[in-house]
């Protein structure tokens, strides 16, 4: 299967999370979603984004986290890789839209905008979280 592939070290501070964040709605423009898709992905990156700087590095500046961007033909898939904190599997569940008093409503937007959310904590340190959107005529050019 064709696909393109980027692998960017960011560093874990919200200006780079803006950066990354645009570039991932424009790439994704460029290769054939429609705006409202992209930006759909582009808040869940967000999202996955700042759980890891607040919660995996307590928001600890000085760390980085990966992302890897894989365009298929009519799919995304970003994973996100994290080198601090473990927050246990059972401990990240999202929120009810209408419960305003407890935190997940990052969680409940990333799995509501994705169509596959996986967090992988087998490696030796930190979390692998997986995203994946079906998006029509997504073309790895």
């Amino acid at each position: 299967m064709e696909e393109i592939v980027s692998k960017h070290k960011i560093p874990a501070k919200p200006l780079y999370v803006r950066a990354m964040r645009n570039f991932i709605q424009k790439i994704l423009i460029d290769h054939g979603a429609e705006e409202k898709i992209a930006k759909e992905v582009k808040a869940a990156f967000t999202e996955a984004a700042n759980n890891i700087i607040e919660h995996a590095y307590k928001k600890d500046e000085r760390h980085h986290f990966i992302i890897e961007t894989h365009i298929r033909e009519n799919e995304v898939e970003l994973n996100l890789i994290d080198f601090g904190i473990r927050v246990p599997r059972s401990q990240i569940k999202a929120r009810k839209a209408d419960d305003y008093y407890s935190s997940g409503l990052g969680v409940y937007l990333i799995e509501k905008l994705m169509d596959f959310v996986n967090y992988d904590t087998s490696g030796k340190v930190g979390t692998r979280l997986t995203l994946i959107r079906k998006i029509n005529g997504l073309k790895p050019l």
